[in-house]
């Protein structure tokens, strides 16, 4: 049995964390798709998240994919050889 386990936060977030599911579901055309591991960052002002590579099971099976919910025209967000900024 694989039970799910929801956080105090998620219970909080539910709604959007739905809402984002349904995009993402249109966007990558994924049929039963539905987030399986969510991480939530909150960067304090000047922080950065430094390089590294994420590795593991999770990653052959599914795909990342990383939502800014609050930022500024100051950020850059680097991806492999690729960079964005968020506007």
């Amino acid at each position: 049995d694989n039970e799910i386990i929801y956080s105090e936060l998620y219970k909080i977030i539910e709604k959007e964390v739905k809402e984002i599911e349904n995009i993402l579901r249109t966007i990558y055309n994924f049929i039963d798709g539905r987030i399986g591991v969510l991480s939530v960052a909150k960067l304090y002002k000047h922080k950065n998240i430094t390089p590294h590579l994420d590795t593991g099971n999770r990653m052959a099976i599914g795909c990342r994919i990383h939502i800014p919910l609050d930022t500024n025209e100051k950020v850059i967000f680097n991806c492999g050889n690729t960079s964005m900024i968020y506007q």
